[in-house]
């Protein structure tokens, strides 16, 4: 497995989440965008988070009755199993946190340009 090389910024970064770096991403990038952009992002980008959550309902649902059926197979004994798992819950729901972020801040900024106009 190769070894990623890590930059380390001038300045502090916050810990490295999918929700930070769309966040990095947006402030970047978001006063760069057109009101058709913003509105595409608005629209899709909750949608994207909706379904992303359903999904993840659905896993966890599926997820819970199997440990719950694992009787001493112990699937899920051990710590390491475990943390894998939670790990990867709690990464999806940072990309949708973060959709959800994006979404907001472009219904906004469209609200906005729109009494502007």
């Amino acid at each position: 497995m190769a070894t990623a090389k890590f930059i380390q910024p001038a300045h502090k970064m916050p810990d490295f989440s999918t929700e930070a770096a769309l966040s990095l991403l947006w402030r970047k990038a978001s006063s760069q965008l057109h009101t058709h952009e913003l509105e595409w992002l608005a629209s899709n980008a909750a949608v994207h988070a909706g379904d992303n959550a359903g999904h993840l309902s659905e896993v966890l649902q599926g997820l819970s009755c199997l440990i719950r059926d694992d009787g001493d197979c112990g699937h899920f004994a051990s710590a390491d199993a475990a943390s894998s798992l939670i790990h990867g819950i709690a990464v999806q729901l940072s990309t949708i946190a973060g959709m959800v972020n994006i979404a907001a801040e472009a219904t906004s900024r469209v609200s906005l340009a729109g009494r502007a106009a």
